[in-house]
């Protein structure tokens, strides 16, 4: 009679096998310093793949400077008319809607999907910080500020964060935390977002190696069910990431005010307080407005934008106002891995702008 196992026993591998298990390394035997310098762990190493005998399979690749031009190539080089009229034409922007994951056919279908989401769901109270009697503004914005860090360094999107952010809100408007397990709600909120939105995940083990040992790998797990207990397993919730995402479909904006919309949302994120009283997608739309401003490129027509977003420009210009503060008191945060991510040439340098005066006409 078979005997079945839920985890198959070492000695019942096959010999050649269990040596490859055996093997396995561990991924805390990298050696890198705790949050300080989170970029130090080795990035883009490949393994080499094991075949069915157990032996590493090591493919031999030529050197690019050792392959031979193409034809193609050679008649490139040989014709400088060619090569000049290439540098002539100018790089075409590139739009949002341009991407293959973004269909505009079905724009209007998420975004009235998304608003119904967030009409019915509860979202963080206002004051709650007040409550807290451990907690500060100041501690929250320390927190973001590292999953902010730790997110770029694991190339996670942005929908990532801004889902963490809204679990960390949501736990606290509902429960007390001490200071000492503020970063560990963080992590936890971080680990459900990840294995919400993301392909890739980082285990329990991970999170108590980049907390600085703080916390056990046990812990991390009881906060994340208590996270889950807390929130009534209500996770897949609507961020203002996916609204400002479906708007620069709808309206055909280009990426770069795409990221400087993202880079106000992330502020907002880095702020919380007096934000929290607005919906998600009040704060996209408000943020698209303004990001088209500071580019100094013509905003989306406002008739339009009513139509797409459900708000006027009276509704929003109380918003837009406090999102341009808080966009030009930036450079004199303290926490600043919001804008050192946003400085790179990934993000068209969106942070190194200097806004000009506001000036809000319909």
């Amino acid at each position: 009679m078979a005997v079945f196992h839920i985890h198959e026993d070492l000695e019942n591998i096959a010999p050649q096998q269990a040596k490859i298990v055996e093997k396995k390394p561990s991924k805390l035997q990298q050696s890198r310093e705790i949050l300080n310098d989170i970029t130090n762990g080795l990035r883009g190493t490949k393994r080499n793949r094991v075949d069915s005998s157990g032996q590493e399979c090591v493919e031999i690749v030529q050197k690019k400077s050792d392959l031979p031009l193409s034809l193609d190539c050679l008649k490139l080089i040989a014709n400088k008319e060619n090569i000049s009229q290439v540098e002539e034409n100018p790089k075409k922007e590139e739009s949002v809607s341009d991407s293959v994951l973004n269909t505009k056919e079905y724009t209007f279908d998420i975004w009235r999907y998304l608003y119904g989401m967030e009409a019915n769901l509860e979202w963080p109270k206002v004051n709650y910080m007040f409550k807290q009697k451990h907690l500060n503004d100041e501690m929250r914005s320390i927190l973001v500020d590292w999953l902010v860090s730790v997110a770029d360094e694991y190339k996670m999107s942005e929908q990532t964060i801004h889902l963490a952010v809204n679990y960390i809100d949501r736990f606290l408007s509902h429960m007390s935390v001490v200071r000492e397990k503020l970063q560990l709600l963080g992590a936890a909120a971080m680990m459900l977002a990840i294995k919400v939105e993301e392909v890739n995940i980082l285990d329990a083990c991970e999170w108590v190696y980049l907390s600085g040992m703080a916390y056990t790998s046990k812990q991390v797990t009881r906060m994340e069910q208590l996270l889950l207990k807390i929130l009534k397993f209500d996770m897949n919730v609507p961020t203002m990431a996916a609204f400002i995402q479906q708007l620069c479909v709808m309206h055909e904006l280009d990426k770069k005010t795409l990221f400087t919309a993202m880079y106000i949302s992330e502020l907002i994120l880095l702020e919380g307080g007096s934000y929290l009283q607005y919906m998600p997608s009040m704060l996209a739309a408000a943020s698209i407005v303004l990001a088209r401003y500071i580019l100094k490129k013509k905003a989306p027509c406002f008739k339009k934008l009513e139509m797409s977003s459900g708000y006027n420009f009276n509704q929003l210009k109380p918003i837009i106002v406090k999102q341009y503060k808080t966009f030009k008191d930036s450079p004199n945060k303290e926490q600043q891995a919001i804008q050192s991510k946003y400085k790179t040439e990934k993000y068209y340098e969106v942070a190194k702008i200097f806004p000009r005066a506001l000036h809000l006409e319909i």
